[in-house]
């Protein structure tokens, strides 16, 4: 999961500070998401996703969590 969530925020060309300011989110607690230092829950997931997806990449949580479904691909 750390390593999808990773993926799927890199493909917004924006570096985890950056992505953690313009979505009001902590920059410590994504890193332990995205390190897998720290697990993130179901409600998290559908919040990444949706800030994702006001970054341009459509993404379902459920991918992002188990890797099952389609993978992220930008609306650009």
């Amino acid at each position: 999961a750390a390593c999808r969530l990773k993926y799927a925020r890199n493909l917004t060309g924006f570096a985890r500070t950056v992505f953690c300011k313009i979505h009001n989110m902590s920059s410590n607690t994504l890193a332990a998401w995205e390190n897998g230092t720290t697990y993130f829950s179901e409600n998290a997931a559908k919040k990444l996703s949706n800030f994702l997806y006001q970054d341009g990449i459509v993404v379902n949580y459920e991918w992002i969590m188990t890797g099952e479904g389609p993978e992220p691909f930008s609306l650009t």
